[in-house]
């Protein structure tokens, strides 16, 4: 009875490593195939009875970031547009892996108490396109203008703005990632 109960921890430990190597040669061919399922199947190996030196480490799966918060006195149209734009490339390549995790998260909550002029998504991937990032972050498509817009093959931004402009005063900007759609969410709370 006792030799029955180990083959099976064997035969399980083996189709375990079996399953992981064959998902480890799609992750060589196809990186984007890092999604939410693919890490809850990393976490249930992790927790698994096998040696410390067969557990895998993905790093897109080891994610855990926190939203940070904080307040920018900018109120000028400029300012705060190169603002915006800093901190949805970082947030697209510091804290996404340029897209790559395998789960969603906020990056930053950024505070403005007032913004003078109006700050689009055109404004902003026009700062992309000038900056020469539209090959990492790109964003062909203006979402409130429904528009396209030469700045890369694809939308990668979200601008989720009522009225497609941020502007006035006691503004907060929510920047996040979103990885089922692998793309950067911007929306905002007045």
């Amino acid at each position: 009875m006792v030799s029955i109960a180990l083959k099976l921890v064997a035969d399980v430990i083996i189709a375990l490593v079996a399953v992981w190597v064959v998902f480890s040669i799609f992750q060589a061919f196809v990186p984007s195939i890092n999604g939410p399922g693919f890490c809850k199947f990393y976490l249930l190996v992790l927790n698994s009875p096998l040696p410390s030196f067969l557990k895998p480490n993905i790093q897109q799966c080891n994610l855990q970031p926190e939203m940070q918060k904080f307040a920018l006195a900018d109120s000028e149209q400029i300012k705060v547009t190169d603002d915006l734009e800093t901190y949805i490339y970082k947030c697209w390549h510091d804290e996404s892996n340029d897209g790559n995790s395998g789960i969603s998260f906020p990056c930053y909550e950024i505070y403005f108490s007032n913004i003078s002029a109006p700050v689009s998504e055109k404004d902003v991937t026009g700062l992309l396109s000038s900056k020469g990032l539209c090959s990492s972050l790109p964003n062909n498509f203006l979402d409130f203008e429904r528009q396209n817009f030469n700045c890369g093959s694809l939308n990668k931004i979200y601008w989720n703005v009522d009225g497609g402009s941020l502007v006035g005063s006691d503004i907060t900007v929510n920047i996040g990632y979103n990885a089922f759609t692998h793309r950067i969410e911007v929306s905002y709370v007045k």
